[in-house]
This record gives structure tokens, sequence and C-alpha cells, in this order.
């Protein structure tokens, strides 16, 4: 009885290791697919769709670190972003409030997010070679369209 239950749990390791890695490209190890992963999963919608596009593309270790440099760049934008998400007091005085001054405090800050998104994926996207890029385009299109259509 005891053999059986050692001989199922190691039964039960051994496929459910064997399946870990079932979704890699053939280009990139069963660890640069999972740190990929933990990085979607940590991300926000779009920077998830950018990585998992650019997951497909079998990229190289190198490109995988410029990838990761670069998400984290993002994303301590993002915080320091979120860190400054108070309410412009400045723009209230004792019987007005500054609408135009509220406007363009507004404004720059989210000038700020669309420029982290922009470098993000400029630098992503610089990594990737011509048949990459190719892929890569081929991939975000096709989950965004779906993604569209599913709305």
């Amino acid at each position: 009885m005891k053999k059986i239950l050692i001989s199922l749990g190691v039964a039960t390791i051994l496929a459910s290791s064997a399946f870990a890695c079932k979704n890699t490209n053939i280009g990139m190890s069963c660890s640069n697919h999972k740190m990929m992963s933990s990085y979607k999963n940590k991300s926000g919608k779009l920077v998830g769709a950018i990585l998992n596009a650019f997951s497909k593309t079998a990229p190289s270790a190198e490109q995988i670190k410029t990838a990761k440099r670069a998400v984290e760049k993002f994303r301590d934008s993002m915080s320091e972003s979120k860190a400054n998400k108070k309410f412009p007091i400045e723009t209230l005085t004792e019987t007005k409030f500054d609408k135009d001054l509220f406007a363009s405090i507004c404004l720059k800050k989210s000038a700020k997010k669309i420029q982290s998104r922009v470098d993000l994926i400029e630098k992503i996207y610089s990594t990737l070679d011509e048949q990459q890029k190719r892929e890569f385009k081929t991939e975000f299109a096709s989950k965004k369209v779906l993604k569209e259509l599913m709305r």
C-alpha cells in the first residue's frame, strides 16, 4: 500500500512537470517561458498582451533580458505615477477653481503614462529581427482584434 502511494506521488510529480512547459516555443526554454509568464501576470493588460506577443517570437536570452529591463523601467514609471496620484490642491483657491491649471496638470500626467507605454513598445520592438517583428505584429494584432470582437 505504501509503495503504491509513493509511486502515485512520483507519477503525479513527473506528469505535472512534463506538462509544465508544453506551451513553450522552440527557441525558448522552460525557465524563460516561466519568467515571461510571471511578468505577464504582474503587469497590466497592455503589457501582458505585448509580452504574450513577444514570447511567441522565440526570443533569444539577450532579447528576454532587454524586455525584462524595459518592463521593469515601465513598472517603475507607472508606480511613480500612482504615487503622485493626488488631487492637485493648488487648483483650488478660497474663491474659485482654476480649471486651466487642473487640466494642464492632468494632461501632463496622462502624457507621461502614454510616453512610458511608447518607450516600452519601442524598446521591445527594437530588439526583434525582421522575422520576429512580423510575428510580433501578427500575434499582437490578432489578440487585439479578437478582444474587440468579444466586446
